[in-house]
Parts: structure tokens; C-alpha cells; sequence
């Protein structure tokens, strides 16, 4: 699996464990652009240096050692992972500090979800349930299976509602330079429908995609990346405070390999993919947000 070195060279190949996804594309577009926040952010991983003026940030590794030792998430083996959720962490960390309640806004939108906050459950005979990942290191045990297949914060899943992205990609210095919601009215006409019928109402947004990853170059346009919001919940109507978005995935100006017409490509889960094709006819989401990159 990708480690740091790899993601560097391909950023494509940078993979959210589960819930991740809208840290991974934001450690993508870190990649891809090599800003300052990206070395200031792999010095507070490997080094345990602060990030910036987040106070607790040194604790991030020691937390993801923990982790690990726990049997949570396998740091040698999964660096993107690692990274990850060590963002995720060092996100909690800003809000907690600044107050500003937006973690408590992930902690409310992950719970539309089967989204657990509870015991981390182990085969271990323990005293009492444990509840924190340091509990189940100084008893030496390792999380279960049942623990594993939940979405819970401790492995790493969150959902970041739109509000919290913007606040997320200014954390690591990415700028937003605008963003266009798809009507709730319209999100949920694509109930069911396969993408010849949704792709009409994209024309201009695709060909413009398009355009920019057969050149490679973002001159005729004012951003530099774009984080869209997709949906796989069409008629969830739990959704539309959250602009439907269920799933994040990175658009990059310019791909590993250009698009055919009519297709622009996206990445996510680690790969490179057709955003037509894949996303909405393979996987049935829906787009839902543009959230464009400055440059």
C-alpha cells in the first residue's frame, strides 16, 4: 500500500481507510500543489513537531501509535491511512482549541450513519469495557472484528459536512475559491437513474473539467482543483442540510490519464476514475457539490 514517498509521486494513490474521504482529498491537493502546510503537516507526523499554533498537535503521533498498538489501524503498512487520520485528529485538535464547534458538526453528520461512539470492543477479558485506546494498550489487547466492520471516530471515519471542509482546507492553507450546490429538488430527481440521464444537466461543468485535464493547464479557468461532493442517497431527505453529500472525491487539473469525451476523471479509494462511469454508474452517486480550488 502507499506509503509517504509513493503518495508523493502519486498522489492518486493515496487511499481514506472508510470514513476519511474528505481528508484524503485534501492530503491529495496538498500533494499535488507541494504547499507549505504539506511539509509543516508530515513534520508534526514523523517528527512530532507542532503544527502551526495547534497546541496538542504534538500528541498526534503518540495517538496513532496507540492506535496501532491497539490493533485500530497498522501505520507501518498503511502511511495514507495514517495520514489520514492523523488530519483528522489534528482537525479535532483546531476546534477544540478555537472552539468554533465544527467538530462537534462532523460528530452530528457522521451520526446519520450507523456511527459508533461506543465501547472498543475487544476478545480480551477485561475488568470493564473499555472506552478509550489507551485502556486497551495498557491491558495489551487488541480491538475485535465486530469493532472493525463498525464506522466509528477511534478507526478513523468521520463525515465532514461542507461548512467544516472549508474551515478543514484552510487548516492546511488550501483556499476556496467558490462553490455550487446542485438543487435538493434536482439531487433527489436522480433517484434510480443512470448517468445518460443526469449527465445533460453537467454539460458545461463536464466539458470544462474535460478541457482543463487534456491540457494539464488551469489558465482558462480560476481554479486550481476541485473537491466534489457526491451523493448515493437520492430521496433521504436527512440529507439536505448537508447539501446531499455523502462522499468526497478529489478532481485534479491534470489526471494520469487524460478523459474521453464526454468524461472527466476524478480520484478516490486510491485509484483513478471515470466520474461518469465509475462513480455515478458504478457506484450510484450523484453530484451534489462543486467546491472549487483557488489557485
Amino acid at each position: 500500500m502507499p506509503t509517504i514517498e509513493e503518495c508523493k509521486q502519486d498522489p492518486h494513490k493515496l487511499n481514506q481507510n472508510t470514513g476519511c474521504c474528505a481528508f484524503a482529498a485534501a492530503l491529495m491537493h496538498m500533494f499535488v500543489t507541494k504547499n507549505a502546510a504539506l511539509k509543516d503537516f508530515l513534520n508534526c507526523l514523523m517528527s512530532c513537531k507542532a503544527y502551526r499554533d495547534v497546541h496538542k498537535s504534538t500528541q498526534i503521533t503518540q495517538r496513532l501509535i496507540k492506535r496501532d498498538l491497539a490493533g485500530i489501524i497498522d501505520i507501518d503498512a498503511r502511511e495514507d491511512w495514517m495520514m489520514c487520520h492523523g488530519l483528522m485528529i489534528l482537525l479535532k485538535e483546531s476546534s477544540k482549541q478555537k472552539g468554533d464547534g465544527d467538530w462537534a458538526k462532523c460528530e452530528t453528520y457522521s451520526s446519520l450513519w450507523a456511527w459508533s461512539r461506543g465501547n472498543l470492543t475487544t476478545d480480551a477479558v477485561l475488568p470493564q469495557p473499555a472506552t478509550k485506546v489507551k485502556e486497551l494498550v495498557q491491558a495489551n489487547a487488541k480491538v475485535d472484528q465486530a469493532f472493525k466492520a463498525k464506522l466509528s471516530y477511534k478507526r478513523g471515519d468521520l463525515a465532514v459536512p461542507a461548512d467544516v471542509l472549508k474551515t478543514l482546507l484552510a487548516l492546511v492553507d488550501i483556499k476556496v475559491a467558490g462553490g455550487t450546490p446542485v438543487p435538493a429538488d434536482d439531487f433527489h430527481a436522480y433517484a434510480g437513474q443512470r448517468s445518460g440521464m443526469v449527465k445533460p444537466d453537467f454539460t458545461k461543468f463536464t466539458e470544462e473539467v474535460a478541457r482543463v485535464q487534456r491540457s494539464g493547464s488551469t489558465n482558462s479557468v480560476r481554479w486550481s482543483g476541485i473537491v466534489l461532493g457526491v451523493g448515493d442517497r437520492p430521496g433521504d431527505h436527512r440529507f439536505d442540510d448537508y447539501q446531499n453529500v455523502t462522499h468526497w472525491v478529489y478532481v485534479p487539473a491534470k489526471p494520469v490519464v487524460a478523459p474521453a469525451a464526454g468524461e472527466f476523471k476524478v480520484w478516490s479509494w486510491g485509484q483513478e476514475l471515470t466520474f461518469w462511469g465509475d462513480i455515478v454508474d458504478g457506484n450510484n452517486y450523484y453530484p451534489a457539490l462543486v467546491v472549487d480550488l483557488a489557485k
